[in-house]
């Protein structure tokens, strides 16, 4: 195994020069030869895990949650393409924020939300019309911008420090492909583009999944940026977009890979064919501890889970992780938890969001495989397969 720390010079572009980024604590891990453990479990990292089981009225019935946020004991849900739901910390449904329209304060199809803690503020992205909504954390609609676009879009964005980036997208004859921008919020005009997509995405700069999240750490104090096909983890700080982890290996997904499959015009072709191959790609399912990092990557369709520990400089990889904290045995299946947030506390994840979890998981409290000393199991109590999905919480240990 081997990992250590680099010093070298990363370029990024703005709109207006070029900046030339000295890092001396990247952090570089060597896929190729990290250690391997036969498996790893919750316990190790997480101290407890809990349950939010969300109130079920008329106006909050979930298909499925696609991205939480909170600010305070306030819950923020969002089911894309449906809308913004606002629930406390407990799970009770307190009002939907916005409704699907054209007026004031009406979205038509939101796609991502983001919080701005300090202010108790909060940003949702109409994807169709490439509009950002501004509400309090009280749900009452404040003002909007439209995104400023010439032959690019935007599908998920972060609130920062007073700013708001998004990713890039570019249409065909777009004079350059960024990967980040960032906004003005009063007008909606990009003042700074970061990280070339041949430099840095393999020339890659098309949505290629509907759930891809670039953004994939969304915690306010800990922004992280990746694409499907980098191979490297930038940190997006109060100054500048700086790399904060590299990852190394023979078998990530090359420009020359990519290049091959452009007369491949169906996103689910290119899928298929990079499932038949042993390379890497999509790093997802990020979560950062004051100790720890952790995150998944692909090769076909088999998920790899990588550790770092940031106190020891180490790293360790495995394909399989024992969830002791919510299970009282590892006998069966196991759900893995698809991490959709985190804040500096806990780690969420959301059960029960689709027919095959939601089947698996019933069964599981049928049988009692849940373990008893899951924070707030009692609310389990009249769960049904027409209950909304289940938040599931690990409490990251001090």
């Amino acid at each position: 195994m081997r990992i250590y720390m680099l010093l070298f010079s990363f370029v990024l572009f703005s709109c207006n020069e070029v900046r030339r980024i000295n890092d001396n604590g990247v952090c570089t891990i060597d896929l190729d030869n990290v250690q391997k453990k036969e498996s790893v479990s919750f316990s190790s990292l997480f101290e407890a895990a809990g349950v939010i089981v969300l109130e079920m009225t008329d106006n909050s019935l979930l298909a499925k949650i696609d991205k939480i946020e909170f600010i305070g004991d306030s819950l923020y849900v969002l089911e894309r393409g449906k809308g913004l739901y606002l629930f406390d910390e407990k799970g009770k449904f307190l009002r939907k924020i916005g409704d699907k329209g054209v007026g004031l304060g009406e979205y038509i199809s939101p796609l991502d939300i983001s919080v701005d803690i300090e202010n108790k503020k909060l940003y949702l992205l109409d994807s169709q019309t490439q509009t950002i909504l501004k509400y309090s954390a009280n749900g009452d609609y404040e003002s909007s911008f439209k995104l400023k676009n010439e032959k690019m879009f935007s599908s998920r964005i972060q609130y920062y420090n007073g700013k708001i980036y998004t990713d890039l997208y570019t249409y065909e004859g777009a004079d350059s492909k960024f990967l980040l921008s960032e906004v003005n919020m009063k007008d909606g005009k990009r003042t700074s583009f970061w990280l070339d997509a041949v430099q840095y995405n393999k020339g890659w700069n098309e949505l290629f999944i509907a759930n891809q999240q670039p953004f994939i750490s969304q915690y306010e104090g800990k922004p992280r940026f990746s694409q499907l096909f980098m191979d490297t983890i930038f940190a997006i700080t109060k100054d500048d977009i700086q790399p904060y982890i590299v990852l190394q290996s023979k078998n990530f997904v090359t420009k020359d890979y990519l290049d091959s499959q452009k007369e491949t015009k169906k996103a689910s072709k290119i899928f298929s064919n990079l499932n038949n191959t042993t390379k890497i790609y999509n790093i997802c399912n990020y979560l950062e501890s004051d100790r720890y990092v952790y995150f998944n990557y692909y090769i076909r369709d088999n998920l790899y889970i990588t550790f770092y520990d940031k106190l020891q400089k180490s790293a360790y990889m495995t394909q399989n992780v024992v969830n002791d904290l919510l299970y009282v045995d590892d006998e069966g299946v196991q759900l893995f938890p698809n991490f959709i947030s985190f804040d500096e506390k806990r780690a969420y994840s959301v059960e029960m969001n689709n027919d095959f979890s939601r089947n698996v998981f019933l069964k599981d409290i049928q049988d009692n495989r849940i373990n008893r000393k899951v924070k707030g199991i009692d609310s389990f109590q009249g769960i049904s397969e027409d209950s909304n999905p289940v938040i599931i919480y690990y409490e990251f240990k001090n």
